[in-house]
């Protein structure tokens, strides 16, 4: 990774995997073995690093420390560039324990003078600064409990969080799936009730372009904010209609979001969250269920692999935790997450539903579901 030339921080950025047709592999790359075919004299784009097969953590494993030329820059790294889709292990930048990827949420560009290295990265020497860091964070941490007075820790109870719904009106499994019936309510009517029942956010907004979901939400008691022709595209992301929310709604510092086609919310798991937002100071507080199904995964040659267990230790459902599938039911987080692309981040915490509540309504079948035990769930 000697370069003529700085990369450009947008060109490793790539949304499809990549493909080799300029630059067809064997095997991993390592220092040894591709020594000089990394001296280029252009940027490189993602046409010229074009391969066959995704690239895999495995693939990038190296075979000797990160040395300070590594990471002599010559222009800034944004900090997108960061946002890690999984842990970088310690074989990638050897290091005692993995670095997850909210290390590397950072609030404003690396610039080259930021990570040049005296020398190399190496185990030791990462152990003695986390060590030191520590110590003076637990010093910081009582010197904050002895002296700060007990109104400036209770500001971070003073977050104010806002309730928005996304309910477009071009769902396409259920015709206007939010405005359909269970136990004698609507959807969305379901969802708005249990929030202003809550009473401690801000304000309950619901975020449509369907005039009969503007009825029946202000009905409701919700305020309306009148979602554009591209956020309501079938192809555009929850993602994408929360941040036009928030772009023009600048002032809020946290928002909460709520599905309402996840029908059986109640006031306790929304209570835990919040509290973990503004007792506990967590950045983001999302809804999980707890399954304990035993997972498989396609290989290369549609031979399965164990996804989540040891085939040699077979786990008995009372022998193990399970895995934390999300439930979609509600997502808290700070707005200022919203600038790296997430709504989970920073901080990070989860509200377990039970299984029985957890249910998502997709299709037809979901919502008879639904409307069987309605009944049984309300009045429980």
């Amino acid at each position: 990774f000697l370069l003529e030339a700085p990369i450009a921080p947008g060109t490793f950025l790539l949304e499809a995997p990549v493909t080799p047709v300029t630059f067809p592999l064997e095997g991993p790359i390592t220092p040894v073995t591709f020594p000089s075919l990394f001296l280029l004299e252009d940027p490189i784009t993602p046409e010229t690093f074009l391969l066959k097969d995704p690239v895999t953590p495995e693939t990038f494993l190296l075979e000797t420390p990160v040395t300070p030329l590594t990471f002599l820059l010559e222009a800034p790294i944004a900090p997108a560039t960061f946002l890690l889709e999984s842990p970088v292990t310690p074989v990638t930048f050897p290091l005692e324990g993995p670095i997850n990827p909210v290390t590397f949420l950072f609030e404003d560009p690396i610039t080259p003078e930021t990570f040049i290295l005296e020398g190399s990265i190496n185990s030791s020497m990462f152990i003695n600064k986390c060590l030191f860091w520590f110590s003076f964070l637990v010093l910081v941490m009582w010197v904050y409990i002895l002296l700060v007075p007990v109104s400036s820790k209770s500001k971070i109870k003073d977050l104010q969080i806002t309730a928005l719904i996304l309910a477009r009106g071009g769902s396409k499994g259920i015709l206007l799936k939010n405005l359909a019936l269970v136990n004698n309510k609507t959807l969305i009517s379901r969802t708005i009730s249990v929030l202003r029942e809550f009473s401690k956010f801000q304000s309950v907004w619901v975020s449509t372009d369907h005039e009969s979901i503007v009825r029946e939400a202000r009905l409701s008691g919700a305020r309306i904010h009148t979602r554009s022709r591209e956020s309501a595209a079938d192809e555009a992301s929850s993602l994408l209609a929360v941040k036009e929310f928030a772009y023009h709604h600048p002032e809020i510092p946290a928002i909460a979001l709520f599905q309402c086609t996840s029908p059986f919310l109640t006031l306790f798991p929304i209570e835990q969250a919040y509290a973990m937002m503004t007792d506990l100071g967590y950045d983001s507080v999302f809804s999980v269920t707890t399954s304990y199904k035993l997972r498989w995964t396609f290989n290369s040659d549609f031979s399965v692999s164990p996804l989540n267990f040891d085939l040699t230790r077979r786990p008995r459902r009372q022998d193990w935790d399970g895995d934390l599938i999300e439930n979609g039911m509600f997502y808290f987080f700070r707005t200022r997450l919203l600038q790296f692309n997430v709504l989970q981040g920073g901080q990070m915490g989860v509200v377990e539903i039970p299984q029985n509540r957890s249910l998502e309504i997709d299709s037809p079948l979901d919502l008879k579901i639904a409307q069987t035990i309605a009944p049984l769930l309300d009045n429980s």
